[in-house]
């Protein structure tokens, strides 16, 4: 009798210090404990409706598929002009010479350009086989028989400065046939290794657009045209989740891909822990304070996923991650229970162990 006292004992000991073992997260019912007026937050189940209600948030605006399709003479290029004359009184070439180079002019504010003998010649938002036939006509009452030679420095306007996340940054002059985004990317050596989901940053005046180097491989954007003075770069996307509690790992999560959904997160975090884990208690806390436009619910909400359901599967699937979402694995309200049992059978080990 005494020794079945102390078992019970020890049992009704072991039962009240299993409430207070050590956890990795509390259970569902803990974090979303307290009354609604006074949590600060609200309650939504990922649902169906919630998908549609919640949409992903928009996505950056690209540039269309226009564009310059070829490089024209800006303002700040320059450009050296040969003029071929073979009679024997050129103005322009000298004596027993039968060509004159006017070397390096520069292509001044309004786009002209000056030469001797014949004054200013707008050349501006031409291309170069356009420039040479006004150059040509303009020098004709001067020598009806010459020929005219053109070659373009292109100054700042008329080049693309790729700048990080490509192997070989720089200033690339535009061609005379043009670049697209592509092959201004493959110019400069290509993407730069190790980017995780990389994107393509270009800005154009006082307009930044942004797009996901997938996509534009995959052709939706990428043959739009470059346009002197463009600025482009490869950035690595800096959006994140956070993972806590009885997850398969605690850890910050660069987004897996453009637009991941709630089970892309969950995979890329390493599931639902098995032995600890309530996979009809995870829950996802979004702050929108600071954001555009908060919900009708209010600026902070806890999303409750229950992946014991088809309907949740589904609706997690659908559901779309936000930069610094926060996915809490609750642990499973059987926990305490396994501890207690685990527990228990310690303590009938160590006293069969005694009685022998």
């Amino acid at each position: 009798m005494m020794r079945a006292t102390r078992y019970g004992v020890i049992l009704l000991a072991m039962w009240l210090s299993a409430c207070a073992l050590p956890r990795g997260a509390g259970v569902a019912a803990e974090v979303l404990a307290g009354p609604a007026a006074k949590r600060g937050f609200a309650i939504v189940a990922v649902t169906p409706d919630a998908v549609a209600r919640f949409a992903a948030e928009p996505a950056a605006r690209w540039i269309g598929a226009g564009g310059p399709r070829g490089a024209v003479i800006r303002p700040g290029d320059r450009v050296t002009v040969t003029v071929w004359d073979g009679s024997g009184n050129s103005l322009l070439a000298d004596p027993g010479r039968r060509s004159a180079t006017l070397a390096d002019l520069p292509v001044a504010p309004d786009g002209q350009v000056f030469l001797p003998y014949v004054g200013a010649t707008p050349l501006a938002g031409l291309g170069e086989a356009a420039a040479r036939a006004r150059l040509q006509a303009a020098l004709s009452a001067l020598a009806p028989d010459a020929q005219v030679q053109l070659a373009v420095a292109r100054g700042p306007r008329g080049s693309v400065d790729v700048l990080g996340g490509v192997a070989a940054p720089g200033a690339y002059p535009l061609p005379e046939g043009g670049l697209d985004v592509l092959a201004g990317i493959a110019a400069a050596g290509g993407v730069a290794p190790g980017l995780g989901n990389p994107r393509v940053l270009l800005r154009r005046g006082g307009a930044v657009y942004r797009a996901p180097l997938a996509d534009l491989v995959a052709g939706h954007g990428g043959a739009a045209r470059l346009a002197g003075g463009d600025t482009l770069m490869i950035e690595a996307d800096d959006r994140y989740f956070l993972s806590i509690g009885a997850a398969g790992s605690e850890a910050m999560h660069p987004f897996p891909r453009e637009a991941p959904s709630a089970l892309d997160a969950l995979a890329a975090m390493g599931g639902v822990d098995a032995a600890r884990g309530n996979p009809a208690g995870i829950l996802v806390l979004r702050d929108y304070t600071g954001a555009a436009a908060a919900p009708p619910e209010g600026a902070r909400i806890v999303f409750t996923l229950d992946l014991t359901a088809a309907e949740g599967l589904f609706a997690a699937g659908r559901f779309p991650v936000r930069s610094g979402d926060l996915f809490y694995v609750s642990e499973s309200p059987i926990g305490g229970a396994r501890a207690v049992l685990s527990l228990v059978g310690a303590v009938f080990g160590l006293g069969a162990a005694l009685s022998d």
